[in-house]
């Protein structure tokens, strides 16, 4: 998987609960959306990577897998 150059990536916020995450040329790569006591990051096709949950402070992978604590999302972004 390559790296994700950080520095492409803008956000931009279509309503109050959902980020749409865009690279460079304006290609829709992820998408955020808030639900209530967890965020929650798809993909392109709105598959599930991962998710932040307030409560606990905690980023997970959509395997369940812990990556750290807080809002570690961005990490989970998927590489084109």
């Amino acid at each position: 998987m390559d790296a994700l150059n950080y520095e492409s990536i803008m956000l931009v916020q279509e309503i109050a609960v959902n980020d749409i995450i865009k690279d460079r040329d304006g290609r829709k790569i992820a998408y955020l959306r808030d639900e209530g006591d967890s965020v929650r990051l798809y993909d392109s096709q709105h598959r599930t990577v991962g998710w932040y949950s307030k409560t606990r402070d905690v980023t997970m992978t959509a395997a369940f897998k812990i990556i750290g604590s807080g809002n570690q999302l961005m990490r989970l972004i998927p590489a084109r």
